[in-house]
């Protein structure tokens, strides 16, 4: 097996986070189900390819070579978390050796790859078979219970093969005859995305809504898709079950020779229309990981912080409204500043522009609040260098003794990309004429940084001792310093916070901060939090973070026959004051925990937010 790491830009190194493991929900839901309405008879090659068992030893080796080389957390893990590493290897390659098919061959090696309990771990295997219901469950921590939040009641029906429909608070006791929980543990693939149980329990609810072949789960051993659930009536508590056969699009991997593919069966193509056209009828509302609008309703007072035309004219991405929702309301006689943040990810907007509207937000949020509620519930994660931006705009002065750094694997491309950086640093003579001294100093901490790195890389340590990843974040600010110097005539030292470009005032909330997480918060959802706490400047509401602890990097292999792509965990979040060091398979455990409820899920969050509100008004009458 060939692998190869994606390409990176220059500046890659300082890492993306994002909620790779996600597939089945779909982070920011951009991707839709492929439609076609049409019968087909395909030839399915690969199926029915048998391969000999020295290629399977060879693709087998090579995955684990692989792993061995760039998987960050594989001997943090062994340490703190009892993972059993060389069981995993053995077991994996006795499955892979007994397979028959190239295709199973697929299914064992990403159900391995779940193994890993990573939420990081991502599996792209060439299948574009999805099955989807017209429905989404939540799950209830307090009761232990998955319950159903929303559906399309016209679609549902078409589905129904026996029993009658569910309504919304209908707890999920059964499926196909095993306890929801005994079901879930059959499959890595709904049980093992990372170490917080909750995180792993509540997207297995929200993933049987629409389960992807792509992503690992063997839907071809179910080709009818006729699944039966038990449900239990949250009125009159009588238990009842209904047969659903799921939508089914795209080509299946495991079939045999042919496959009969992207029809519903026994639907004609009015009936799919039909489908379509009442998507929009649904009851109960759906909950998306990413999602720009909060869960719950806000105070009718609030009002929303508008940005400038000056701000509107390079926001071509729209990103203050898909990212960002910034606002004021009043309670109990104080003004209270709102802002969501939906992802760390920032589109096709260059970090400078979006530092100009962070700053335009935070000016207005500290002149008109009396305290501030960050709002970051079911975050997917995104930039370093974005939630590095938010983060200084809210501490003042980035400490380097507190902020979060990275243990990270020393491979040679990680060695390239970091020299390429310091290259183009050092080669910069626009910065070097513009502020010299700065320049020296940036480059050196670069450098600095590099040689513990590459200290681990000579020695064949598994990682480096814990580096920061500030440099990247230091380098568009001292871009944007400069730019602002030619109108403004002025100059910054390197970690000071930066200034706004129309106000010429230091964009930062220095009051009271309360922030909501939950555990659906992966990646930077985990590390903006723990930066935040560990700085004792915010204090935190809700569940324990999902735990997706390091910075990810995409891979691609030449699988037998047939193409597989995969995603790891390759450096680890550090914790130089944390409660916890690390965040892989840990989280951020929150001051006040707040679980939601079946009430919640069904009521728009309105009692949640009201419990937060309380929260607040008690604590600050406490200090």
């Amino acid at each position: 097996m060939y692998v190869k790491r994606n390409s990176f830009a220059l500046m890659l190194f300082i890492a993306i986070w994002s909620c790779q493991s996600l597939a089945i929900e779909q982070c920011l839901d951009v991707v839709t189900m492929k439609k076609d309405l049409g019968v087909r008879i395909e030839d399915n090659v690969d199926d029915v390819y048998v391969p000999s068992k020295k290629e399977l030893r060879i693709t087998g080796e090579a995955l684990l070579l692989s792993l061995d080389n760039y998987y960050g957390p594989e001997k943090k893990k062994t340490e703190t978390i009892e993972f059993n590493w060389a069981q995993q290897k053995k077991t994996f390659m006795s499955r892979l050796l007994s397979s028959n098919t190239n295709a199973e061959a697929l299914l064992v090696t990403s159900d391995f790859l779940y193994k890993l309990d990573d939420a990081h771990v991502n599996i792209d295997i060439p299948s574009s078979y999805e099955a989807s219901l017209a429905l989404q469950f939540s799950y209830d921590p307090n009761n232990k219970t998955i319950i159903l939040n929303q559906m399309n009641p016209a679609s549902l029906s078409l589905q129904l093969r026996s029993g009658k429909l569910p309504e919304l608070g209908t707890k999920l006791l059964k499926i196909n005859g095993l306890d929801v929980l005994e079901f879930q543990k059959r499959y890595p693939f709904f049980n093992s995305k990372n170490g917080n149980p909750l995180t792993n329990t509540a997207m297995f609810a929200r993933s049987l809504s629409r389960i992807r072949e792509a992503s690992g789960f063997p839907l071809s051993l179910f080709p009818k898709m006729i699944w039966k659930f038990e449900f239990e009536s949250p009125k009159t508590k009588e238990i009842f079950e209904a047969e659903f056969e799921y939508k089914k699009s795209g080509t299946p991997l495991i079939t045999g020779s042919t496959v009969l593919s992207t029809k519903v069966a026994n639907l004609g193509t009015e009936m799919e229309n039909l489908i379509e056209n009442t998507e929009s009828l649904s009851i109960g509302k759906k909950y998306r990981i990413g999602q720009s609008q909060p869960f719950f309703e806000l105070p009718k007072s609030f009002r929303k912080i508008m940005l400038p035309d000056h701000l509107k004219e390079i926001d071509k991405d729209n990103f203050g409204e898909k990212r960002l929702h910034a606002g004021v309301f009043q309670h109990e006689g104080k003004n209270v500043g709102y802002l969501r943040i939906a992802s760390y990810s920032t589109g096709s907007l260059g970090l400078q522009d979006v530092g100009l509207i962070l700053d335009h937000y935070i000016n207005q949020l500290e002149a008109s609040s009396d305290y501030l509620i960050i709002d970051q519930m079911s975050n997917p994660g995104g930039s370093v260098t974005y939630a590095d931006m938010i983060i200084e705009r809210l501490v003042g002065e980035i400490k380097l003794d507190t902020h979060m750094k990275f243990q990270v694997k020393p491979t040679h491309s990680w060695m390239q990309n970091y020299t390429s950086l310091i290259e183009a640093v050092a080669g910069d003579f626009q910065l070097v004429s513009f502020d010299p001294v700065r320049h020296k100093k940036l480059l050196d901490f670069l450098k600095e940084q590099f040689d513990i790195i590459h200290k681990a890389y000579t020695s064949g340590e598994p990682y480096s001792e814990p580096v920061s990843l500030l440099g990247y974040h230091e380098y568009i600010k001292f871009y944007t310093d400069m730019e602002r110097a030619k109108n403004q005539g002025t100059q910054l030292s390197l970690f000071d916070s930066s200034t706004d470009s129309r106000m010429n005032k230091k964009a930062l909330y220095s009051k009271k901060i309360y922030m909501l997480i939950d555990h659906y918060s992966f990646s930077g959802g985990d590390a903006t939090p723990a930066n935040l706490k560990d700085y004792r400047r915010a204090t935190l509401i809700g569940t324990r973070t999902a735990g997706a602890g390091g910075s990810v990097e995409n891979f691609s292999s030449r699988l037998l026959k047939a193409e597989f792509n995969y995603s790891l965990t390759v450096s680890l979040m550090y914790r130089p004051k944390g409660d916890e060091t690390f965040v892989e398979n840990y989280g951020v455990t929150p001051h006040y925990e707040l679980v939601p409820t079946t009430n919640d899920y069904l009521n728009g969050f309105k009692e949640y937010f009201q419990k937060v509100l309380k929260f607040i008004s008690e604590d600050l009458k406490k200090n």
